[in-house]
């Protein structure tokens, strides 16, 4: 291989601010990918950097991701992947190997949503300012209402408890305490109800989770689900759930055991 350029070049892009946003999408319109950013650059919160993984789109659109990216300035970093993994996969990769600060605020977003209002993120830092490790929600749906509160106490007990629901944040510790097989579906990272993956294992680990009230969070459903589709999602979600649940998080990460 002849290289070109410098080393830097080549090295996949490391984040270290105390608030990390992990944005995710695939063909995504351009439109909504504007939005998308916009919402995040409109934060009074100035302390944060973003993670954009753009999971193999279309040439155009992916080009025009990169370009919207770069128009944010250096706090923002994009990861462009030559064939799909699914976004699981790639939050796995974003959050253990390029997030480098295990006491960072890692936000979850999706590329085809928006954070509501100047005061989304700062309405978070409230949370972890009195302690939280972990706070889900709340969220407006164009689809549908959204549902309740998160229910912590036993989500794989029942059906999830509605942790799954954005905004989901949550400290870099919890991810990487995540046994990497509760991330997995028949050895491959889980596609289809990935949310649900990695939420109850981080709720399980989290030792002061809170539940927001507040709308912070714009979802915007691309389309409706097939019948197979929701066949296959449910049968993943019952496995997930028949997992057992994770000890909480002690103050070494590497001593998180399953429960007995």
């Amino acid at each position: 291989v002849e290289w070109n350029g410098q080393v830097d070049g080549w090295l996949m892009p490391e984040r270290y601010e105390p608030v990390i946003v992990i944005i995710g999408g695939r063909n995504v319109p351009p439109p909504r990918m504007r939005r998308c950013l916009q919402s995040l650059q409109s934060q009074k919160l100035t302390d944060w950097g973003a993670i954009v993984l753009d999971d193999a789109s279309d040439p155009w659109i992916a080009e025009e991701l990169e370009w919207l990216c770069h128009q944010v300035g250096e706090r923002v970093s994009i990861v462009r992947r030559d064939t799909r993994r699914g976004l699981l996969s790639n939050m796995n990769l974003a959050i253990r190997q390029l997030c480098c600060n295990s006491a960072s605020i890692i936000v979850t977003l999706d590329l085809d949503d928006a954070l509501i209002g100047p005061d989304a993120l700062e309405r978070v830092l409230q949370e972890y300012a009195a302690g939280a490790d972990l706070t889900v929600g709340a969220m407006l749906r164009t689809d549908k209402p959204a549902p309740g509160p998160a229910d912590f106490a036993n989500p794989r007990q029942t059906r999830g408890g509605r942790v799954w629901q954005h905004l989901r944040t949550f400290r870099k510790r919890l991810w990487d305490a995540i046994p990497d097989d509760y991330l997995k579906n028949d050895g491959a990272y889980v596609d289809l109800a990935n949310d649900w993956a990695y939420m109850l294992a981080l709720c399980e680990l989290a030792s002061s989770p809170v539940a927001i009230k507040d709308a912070v969070y714009l979802h915007e459903p691309s389309g409706e689900r097939s019948l197979e589709n929701r066949a296959a999602r449910e049968k993943i979600i019952e496995r997930l759930c028949a997992l057992p649940p994770l000890k909480r998080l002690s103050t070494e990460p590497s001593l998180v055991e399953h429960a007995e």
